[in-house]
């Protein structure tokens, strides 16, 4: 019995079954496998519960560091932009109303029938143009925004008035133009402000428009989701979104436009963490700069800043209530709502803004209606001046000299040229049209299915190296090559003033030495040895004039006096000369070097002639003015001085032959076009008429122009029928005949009448007279003995025919 009782009780206590499935006493007993079931199924769900909270914590803390390392290390990168020089009008300046009006668009203006009340409008007056101009920070200093009147005549400004007191005014200033933005990986333009510079109305309406709850809630609506839930449901479709304004911050600045689940549950959570870490008003204002409101050619317009300018022409804080309703239309579809394309969907959606405003409150009724009524008056929606690709190639490789990529494409860089936008222009078209005709002219250049015809052109102020304007080419999109700073190409007859200078350099620093603008060249068949090969120079048209003087060779770019004067002068101290005057190419003293048989750029031609225009001053040339960074500090400015390379004698002398060039020698087509004013110039050929090129400056201008083809083919073209038409219809193009002042004269020079057939002092008896200049001391000191007033001198005239002269 005593073993019976415990073997029920061991039974009872294990909850052993009977047949019935009952425990012993007739109780229900558990199935043991479910209980492990759901310890296991509890376990599972702790487990995962776990995971998720850990997972979320991770998130949390992911997004969390994300967000502050964007917000506190910078939410923008900000490409540099490169600006022109500013427009200074003033009377006298070549300037048409069209072509004002034409500027004004391109940075933005927009029409107006009152110009005073606002910067940044204009419009058109009997015989001129009204505009206000804008406020701007320029190199050394801030220049103030003023109303003014244009007048013209003609095609010049004929004087400027105060607007409202119409008083005389010497000089207005419009502010520069971007001429290019330094783009990275991004091409978004924006013009960051703090929140307090965004009109109240412009928040006003955002805020109705987008999220009139955004002040009350934590980076979520629910309210504002049920209602667009329920909007869905009734319609069968997305019909209403229910982003917050923070929540549309955070798709924009980290997530992008994708629409998945995963995507919105990130956007949700990162919400709530954005307005837990920040305030409403921070989350606001990277909201008005960040969102993007339509696209500027291949740029993307971001922010209300940058809006208000691209669309209105105004800056911000300029905006009227109708304005600022129009903007915060674009922000659902600004492709579909761009007033330019669209200004009837643009109307309706900045209607509906307004509604929205009144029946918030945040308007008045009479606001309101007085919004309704007004006709939006945009600005031009030009993407701006899009005509100096090479210009801006040229100094970016100046720029990467100092600043590194990351900080030209993303450091916010202002970059102030020395373009001007108007010669710019000007010198695109001259080169653009001068090759077509020359094609026209000659079917041989034109050439199918091979390197087309190319030309370039750059110009310079000759006191400062600074570059106004520069063309590398025919077409850009087609051809990137640069060929005023990249081609090295034969100058030909071009280098010869180099040649002549050096011997006027030469003679005023060697009293034994004489070489002046009398000195008689032989002009006849000669022969010399050079490198072990025998050369024999020729002349252009293949005849010998013989003795000529170096006025005389250099005028009709005659070649064989020329390197017979290269022999006396020396080409060693040619080379020296040459490199002094800014030619970086290598050069060698052969002989050939008189005939500008070396290659050379354009570039450094212009900067050798500048010398020559600038009283034997080297400049160098830059595109550059000024650099700041993205707050205003100068980061550097262009402050190279010109140093003496040459007397200013010598150079004067040179430039004295170089003015004869242009009034009866190879380029008496300046003269021939009606062209006044002191002009100096040269026309380069290369013997075999592979380039064509030519050199003309006044005392403010200088440009070089050169044609020929990429493949060195031979264009059949002299520097007077390729280069030089190009020239003239850029400087007519430019404004600047006649020139303005002259070049002035150096104290160490004097003049003398002398005769052109002899290089002798000028008699009574001599037919001929040329007044001359020459470095004081290196002046003939004989008589022309042809024409001498003693027997010798009429016993020569007796017996002696006279040969055929030549006026000069």
């Amino acid at each position: 019995m005593r073993l019976a009782v415990r073997s029920g009780r061991s039974s009872v206590a294990r909850g052993e079954k009977d047949q019935t499935g009952k425990g012993i006493g007739g109780r229900q007993t558990r199935p043991r496998g479910r209980h492990l079931v759901q310890r296991s199924l509890l376990k599972v769900a702790l487990a995962g519960l776990a995971v998720a909270v850990t997972a979320a914590a991770i998130s949390i803390f992911i997004f969390s560091r994300q967000i502050t390392q964007r917000f506190e290390s910078g939410l923008w990168i900000f490409p540099s932009k490169v600006y022109s020089t500013p427009l200074a009008i003033r009377p006298g300046l070549k300037l048409t109303p069209s072509a004002l009006k034409e500027r004004l668009a391109r940075m933005g203006y927009r029409m107006s029938s009152d110009v005073r009340r606002h910067p940044g409008q204009y419009r058109v007056v009997p015989s001129g143009v009204e505009l206000h101009t804008r406020d701007f920070t320029y190199a050394r200093g801030n220049v103030r925004g003023e109303a003014a009147r244009v007048l013209f005549s003609g095609d010049s400004v004929s004087s400027l008035q105060s607007l409202p007191s119409r008083s005389s005014l010497q000089r207005l200033a419009v502010e520069p133009e971007v001429i290019a933005t330094l783009y990275g990986k991004e091409r978004e333009d924006r013009t960051v402000l703090p929140l307090s510079e965004f009109p109240p109305v412009l928040v006003q309406a955002v805020i109705a428009s987008e999220d009139h709850r955004f002040f009350e809630h934590h980076g979520l609506d629910p309210l504002r989701i049920v209602a667009a839930l329920w909007e869905d449901i009734r319609s069968g479709g997305v019909v209403q979104g229910a982003s917050t304004i923070t929540q549309q911050t955070v798709k924009n600045v980290f997530l992008g436009p994708e629409r998945t689940l995963s995507r919105k549950i990130r956007e949700a959570l990162m919400a709530l963490i954005l307005e837990a870490r920040y305030p409403k008003e921070k989350i606001l204002e990277v909201y008005l700069n960040e969102i993007y409101l339509g696209q500027r050619g291949g740029v993307a317009v971001c922010g209300f800043g940058e809006a208000a300018r691209f669309y209105f022409g105004k800056e911000l804080s300029d905006l009227n209530l109708a304005e600022a309703a129009l903007l915060v239309g674009l922000i659902p579809s600004p492709s579909a709502t761009n007033p330019f394309l669209h200004p009837d969907r643009a109307r309706a959606r900045r209607d509906l803004v307004l509604g929205k405003m009144r029946e918030q409150g945040r308007i008045s009724e009479p606001s309101y209606r007085a919004a309704l009524k007004e006709t939006p008056v945009l600005a031009s929606g030009s993407a701006g001046f899009r005509k100096a690709p090479h210009f801006v190639q040229f100094v970016r490789r100046q720029l990467l000299e100092t600043y590194p990529e990351d900080v030209l494409t993303g450091g916010g860089l202002r970059v102030f040229t020395t373009l001007e936008t108007e010669l710019q222009a000007a010198a695109e078209q001259a080169v653009s049209r001068g090759l077509t005709k020359l094609e026209k002219q000659q079917a041989r250049l034109r050439r199918r299915g091979r390197d087309p015809l190319e030309g370039a052109l750059v110009a310079l102020r000759p006191d400062t190296g600074e570059i106004l304007a520069l063309v590398g080419g025919r077409n850009f999109s087609r051809s990137q090559f640069d060929r005023v700073t990249q081609a090295h190409r034969q100058p030909g007859s071009l280098f010869k003033p180099l040649v002549y200078l050096t011997g006027f350099e030469r003679a005023a620093r060697d009293p034994d030495f004489s070489f002046t603008p009398a000195t008689m060249l032989d002009d006849s068949p000669f022969e010399l040895v050079s490198g072990g090969k025998l050369w024999r120079p020729e002349n252009y048209d293949n005849e010998f004039r013989g003795p000529v003087t170096v006025r005389q060779a250099l005028e009709g770019s005659i070649n064989v006096p020329t390197v017979r004067a290269a022999q006396q002068i020396g080409t060693e101290e040619i080379v020296t000369i040459a490199k002094r005057c800014g030619i970086r190419s290598p050069l060698r003293p052969y002989p050939s070097i008189a005939l500008g048989a070396q290659e050379v750029t354009p570039l450094e031609m212009a900067v050798a002639f500048a010398a020559i225009a600038n009283n034997g001053k080297l400049v160098q040339p830059t595109g550059l003015r000024e650099v700041t960074d993205a707050h205003g500090k100068v980061l550097e400015r262009n402050s190279s001085t010109p140093h003496q390379v040459v007397s200013p004698a010598a150079a004067y002398v040179t430039l004295n032959l170089l003015r004869g060039v242009v009034d009866h020698g190879t380029a008496h087509l300046v003269r021939d076009t009606g062209f006044e004013g002191d002009f100096a110039g040269k026309t380069g050929t290369t013997n075999d008429k592979r380039d064509s090129w030519f050199i003309g400056f006044c005392p403010d201008l200088l440009a070089a122009a050169w044609v020929g083809f990429d493949d060195n083919s031979d264009t059949g073209l002299a520097g007077a029928t390729g280069a030089l038409p190009v020239w003239i219809d850029f400087i007519r193009l430019a404004g600047r005949s006649p020139a303005a002042g002259a070049f002035p004269e150096p104290d160490d020079v004097v003049r003398a009448a002398i005769d052109p057939l002899t290089g002798g002092l000028a008699t009574d008896n001599c037919p001929t007279v040329v007044d001359e200049v020459f470095i004081a001391g290196t002046q003939p000191r004989e008589e022309c003995r042809e024409h001498s007033s003693g027997l010798g001198g009429w016993l020569r005239r007796l017996f002696h025919r006279e040969p055929k002269r030549r006026s000069i």
